[in-house]
């Protein structure tokens, strides 16, 4: 039978990490990227996975490991790559809120695959998301 510990491990060499992170804590407000997952088996084995958020903070599995049963529930979570805040844009809830995020995403320019033409209220949190990520990924800071 598999071991926790062994997944743990798999987990951490997948990731390219030596340890497991912090734990996620209630309140944390980090824009997530990437986390180590504790999860619960079907078939009562305990097993680490590896999840990514996406702009809303939802959680998708990537890889699992120990046993193929399935994961029937997420028990802790470890983010180990997340949005710093220095490249987070913020936005006050104001009647002209919307034209200051589409200047920002203007002045900053749009994500791969997004034409501003095509940003609405529907998708504009996921843009500003988007941008945010690729500043940090790229070293873009904007004072």
């Amino acid at each position: 039978m598999v071991r926790e510990k062994e997944t743990l491990e798999e987990a951490l060499k997948f990731c390219q990490l030596t340890k497991r992170p912090k734990k996620l804590e209630e309140g944390d407000d980090k824009m997530l990227l990437k986390a180590l997952v504790r999860c619960a088996k079907v078939d009562g084995t305990f097993a680490y996975a590896v999840g990514e958020f996406d702009y809303k903070g939802n959680l998708t599995i990537i890889k699992t490991f120990g046993t193929a049963a399935a994961i029937i529930k997420t028990l802790e979570v470890y983010p180990y790559e997340w949005i710093k805040k220095m490249f987070q844009a913020k936005f006050k809830d104001t009647p002209n809120a919307w034209e200051e995020k589409m200047d920002y995403i203007k002045r900053i320019g749009c994500p791969e695959g997004y034409l501003p033409s095509v940003i609405n209220e529907a998708n504009i949190d996921e843009v500003l998301w988007l941008v945010a990520k690729y500043r940090q990924e790229n070293d873009i800071r904007v004072y």
